[in-house]
């Protein structure tokens, strides 16, 4: 598991992150991210299915309460079956 950081929003903001998964994928034959699923662990916070594109996911997301801070996991797969997770943390503030 990979914290990749956190990022920051306010609560009416709707968002994208790019997971760049392609260094991982580096010397992998080829092989390229077919699937990815995504959790969060309050439902304050919405993330949309994830969209696996080659050798990235793009996720969005919004909503969330001010002041509060909410873990995101993504569970990308690829074409030859590896699977890589890797988690972030979004941070609302009412600027």
């Amino acid at each position: 598991m990979a914290i990749l950081g956190t990022f920051f929003k306010q609560p009416r903001d709707r968002l994208s992150l790019d997971l760049d998964f392609s260094k991982w994928l580096q010397g992998m034959g080829g092989d390229t991210i077919v699937s990815a699923v995504s959790e969060v662990d309050n439902t304050d916070l919405v993330i949309d299915l994830p969209l696996p594109m080659s050798t990235y996911v793009q996720q969005w997301y919004s909503g969330g309460k001010d002041g509060e801070k909410y873990k995101v996991t993504v569970v990308a797969t690829t074409a030859q079956g590896r699977i890589k997770e890797v988690d972030f943390y979004v941070q609302v503030r009412n600027l």
